[in-house]
């Protein structure tokens, strides 16, 4: 029971619903600047958030889209990881194997130019994705699974539990931040820009990139953990 509710907390409440729920109140945001601008941004949230709790069913609508996008979102990263991993894959004796994806670009990098570089990564790791992936093949990631042996299922399952779900939960939120940063700058430039304005949008910029660069560290650790587990 306790498995039950640390996974239901960790892995879908704030891996999943968490960031699709950012990402659903930054779209309808945007769209109802692009139509009816409010003064503050109080004002324009509170408007956004009304077209949501207006009727039960509309409640219901929201959880339902909030789940979605969250399961978009996650399909999105694992998409581009597996891509990123034959991007950057190694010779071995039988072909090829996945190259980690700490070999990606801009990730040899300071972490505090990491940080500043993840939204533009985040945004340009997608596009690639979306215009060079090819065969669902050469995009599905390497699972270390088939190689851990029965009696090591338990360890598995604790590294899953010590480092998957906070990793899924950084680098969601930052797509999720990128959505919240394009909504933003949109309605400002819809109305008009102050030095405060351009501080929320900086520290918003930040966090997604401290959230996708702790994220990627978080999967640095996993990938690790697995292999050194399935060597063992």
């Amino acid at each position: 029971m306790q498995d039950f509710i640390s996974r239901l907390a960790f892995g879908f409440v704030m891996a999943q619903f968490v960031p699709g729920l950012l990402s659903v109140v930054s779209v309808s945001f945007l769209y109802i600047s692009l139509g009816e601008v409010k003064p503050s941004i109080s004002e324009q949230l509170s408007s956004t958030i009304s077209c949501w709790t207006a009727s039960g069913p509309l409640q219901v609508a929201f959880a339902l889209l909030s789940v979605a996008a969250g399961m978009l979102i996650h399909g999105i990263h694992w998409a581009v990881l597996g891509f990123l991993e034959h991007q950057y894959r190694q010779p071995k004796n039988d072909g090829f194997e996945p190259g980690p994806v700490a070999k990606s670009f801009w990730h040899d990098r300071r972490i505090c130019v990491q940080i500043l570089a993840g939204p533009l990564k985040v945004t340009i790791e997608i596009l690639w994705l979306l215009i060079c992936g090819r065969n669902p093949r050469d995009i599905a990631i390497a699972e270390n699974i088939p190689r851990i042996k029965g009696d090591k299922i338990e360890g598995l399952k604790m590294l899953h539990d010590f480092y998957l779900h906070f990793a899924q939960f950084y680098a969601h939120t930052s797509y999720a931040l990128v959505a919240i940063l394009v909504s933003l700058a949109t309605y400002f430039a819809a109305t008009r820009l102050s030095w405060l304005r351009i501080g929320i949008l900086v520290l918003v910029y930040l966090l997604s990139g401290l959230f996708f660069v702790i994220g990627r560290i978080q999967l640095g650790g996993l990938f690790k953990a697995e292999n050194e587990l399935a060597a063992a």
